[in-house]
């Protein structure tokens, strides 16, 4: 599912401290629940024609939606782009258990919206509520008309109830037809901006410490649409707990800043950062998430196959609850 932005915003977070938020274990090939397998019917690439009621406009996309951890993992990263600009519009789903409901994360040019669903197996349909970077609620539904062919409606209002987005769309899966036309999709150029994020790029190995317990992961950083994109996504599994770590990242070049999307295991964070070429570093700030946290830390890049970093967390009451800070090295 595409959102349009409504609004300017700036946000965006750190990286590598995606094993410090999640907590329960998995094997190394995680078998996915029932619940889970829900989301094997977003998987897949799609074409989507959006019709904004309010805008008066229509659009087309196409998302591609994979399974983490080279399809056995329990979170779908999605790459979604713009059939006739070639611009970029990262997601991630995931089912939380505690609370019964699918998350979706997507990372837009100016913003970013976060929303919870509910799965009903007799419909076929998913139902959406959630808010956006500028605290528009927004609802809708998804529903599958058969495995190849799906509909979906969203609707986003000011806290007012001003409508601001009245969208719907239909959602087939690519022909041999659709699948040439989302190769030859534009693919901008990257900007000197987006290509600090190739320091990121890699496969890595991090050893840090989260309130004084040791903890360490492994991950693969990659580029969006093969390498030639413009986000970056972080797939990788804590080797302390088993459990996975999935965000992206992209730059903002409205607001000028750095934004991140992670979906932990409790809940969601979001956030932005700033980089310093001089020292090679990228400076955090202003991170928000599902508990109202904020957050604030850095990551300097020591040279191409080392890095290190620190970050603290606070509650509302600007109460330390994680204080994390860890070193990452290149799998050679």
């Amino acid at each position: 599912m595409k959102l349009a932005p409504v609004k300017n915003t700036a946000l965006a977070v750190s990286l590598f401290i995606a094993s410090a938020f999640t907590a329960a274990a998995q094997d190394g090939k995680a078998k996915r629940s029932t619940e889970q397998q829900v989301l094997d019917r977003f998987a897949g690439e799609w074409k989507t024609v959006v019709t904004n009621k309010t805008a008066g406009t229509t659009g087309t996309s196409s998302p591609s939606r994979t399974w983490t951890r080279d399809g056995k993992g329990t979170v779908l990263h999605e790459e979604s782009i713009d059939l006739a600009t070639g611009a970029e519009f990262p997601a991630l789903w995931r089912y939380y258990p505690e609370k019964r409901v699918y998350r979706f994360a997507m990372l837009m040019p100016n913003g970013w919206t976060t929303i919870d669903g509910t799965w009903d197996e007799k419909s076929a349909t998913m139902t959406w509520k959630g808010k956006d970077a500028w605290g528009n609620p927004g609802s809708g539904i998804h529903r599958f008309i058969d495995k190849d062919n799906s509909e979906w409606t969203y609707v986003i209002k000011n806290p007012e109830g001003e409508m601001l987005a009245d969208m719907s769309a239909k959602q087939t899966r690519l022909t041999a037809e659709d699948k040439k036309e989302r190769a030859g999709a534009p693919v901008p150029k990257r900007t000197a901006e987006q290509e600090v994020l190739g320091h990121f790029v890699g496969e890595w190995r991090q050893s840090g410490e989260t309130n004084g317990q040791a903890s360490s992961s492994m991950g693969s950083i990659s580029w969006s649409r093969g390498g030639k994109g413009t986000v970056i996504h972080h797939d990788g599994v804590s080797t302390t707990t088993g459990s996975e770590s999935v965000f992206i990242w992209v730059y903002d070049p409205e607001n000028k800043v750095y934004r991140h999307a992670f979906l932990f295991q409790q809940g969601w964070s979001v956030g932005e950062g700033q980089w310093d070429e001089k020292s090679q570093t990228m400076k955090w700030h202003k991170d928000t998430n599902s508990w109202g946290n904020s957050g604030s830390g850095s990551q300097r890049v020591i040279d191409k196959d080392h890095s290190e970093w620190t970050y603290v967390i606070n509650n509302p009451a600007r109460k330390v609850v994680m204080d994390l800070s860890g070193k990452i090295s290149r799998e050679k």
